[in-house]
C-alpha cells in the first residue's frame, strides 16, 4: 500500500520490527521543505539521525533548517523517562509537544508544519494502548485544522499478538492514509491494514 501526502493528512506506516522507513519520512520532509513548512520531528535520537541522513542524501543541509529554527526534535527517550516518573500524556501535550508545534508554526504561519511522530510507539511499549488513542486524536485535531500534514510510522512488533487487534483497528480507523511494507500478506495486522485501507478507498471514491 502506497500513500501520498496532501494538506492536512494523517498518514500511518507499519513497519517490519528493525526495518525502520528512514527514506520514506525522509521523502515525506523533502515534500514540506518543498512547500515551504517547518519540520518538526518526534523521535528516538536513533531514528532522528538515520532520517536525518536520508534527507541529507536528497541535497538538503539539516543544519540550516535547524538555524533556522524550521527544524525541532522531540526525543521519545525523554517523554518515555516522563512517562515513567509520573507525567502525564496530557501534561506532555500541553507542555512539550503543543508549545513544539506553535514555535515551528510562528516560523511559518501560511505553509503550516510537517510532523514525523512515533510516540504512540512509545505508548504502546509501555503497553498503554488507550493512551496512544488520545494521542492520535490530537494528531487528527492538528491536521483536520489544516496547519500540518502528520505522517506516523510503528513498528509491526508494537501490537505483539492478536489480543491487540481492536487497538490496532482503532490506531488505523484515527488515519487518512494507511502504508505497510509488512512482508508476511497473512499477518493478522496486514490484513487488517490493507481492509481498513480497501474501505477508505471505496468511501473516497463514493464521495468523489
Amino acid at each position: 500500500m502506497t500513500t501520498v501526502s496532501n494538506s492536512g493528512s494523517h498518514c500511518v506506516h507499519f513497519y517490519e520490527p528493525n526495518v525502520f522507513p528512514a527514506e520514506h519520512v525522509a521523502r515525506f520532509i523533502q515534500h514540506g521543505i518543498v512547500q515551504q513548512q517547518s519540520i518538526v520531528v518526534i523521535a528516538s535520537e536513533r531514528h532522528a539521525a538515520q532520517i536525518e541522513t536520508e534527507v541529507e542524501l536528497l541535497g538538503i543541509s539539516v543544519k540550516d533548517f535547524h538555524s533556522l529554527g524550521r527544524w525541532s526534535l522531540v526525543s521519545t527517550e525523554a517523554l518515555e523517562d516522563a512517562l515513567l516518573s509520573g507525567v502525564t500524556v496530557e501534561a506532555l501535550l500541553e507542555h512539550v509537544i503543543g508549545p513544539t508545534f506553535q514555535n515551528a508554526l510562528v516560523k511559518t504561519p501560511m505553509a503550516g508544519l510537517r510532523v514525523y511522530g512515533e510516540f504512540v510507539d512509545v505508548l504502546l511499549r509501555l503497553r498503554k494502548p488507550e493512551l496512544c488513542l488520545k494521542l492520535e486524536r490530537f494528531g487528527n485535531q492538528l491536521a483536520s485544522e489544516n496547519r500540518a500534514d502528520v505522517y506516523c510510522a510503528y513498528s509491526a512488533d508494537a501490537f505483539l499478538d492478536a489480543g491487540f487487534a481492536k487497538h490496532f483497528t482503532q490506531v488505523c480507523l484515527l488515519h487518512s492514509l494507511i502504508h505497510t511494507n509488512l512482508k508476511d500478506r497473512n499477518d493478522w495486522r496486514y490484513r487488517l491494514a490493507f481492509g481498513i485501507a480497501l474501505r477508505d478507498a471505496g468511501v473516497r471514491d463514493r464521495k468523489r
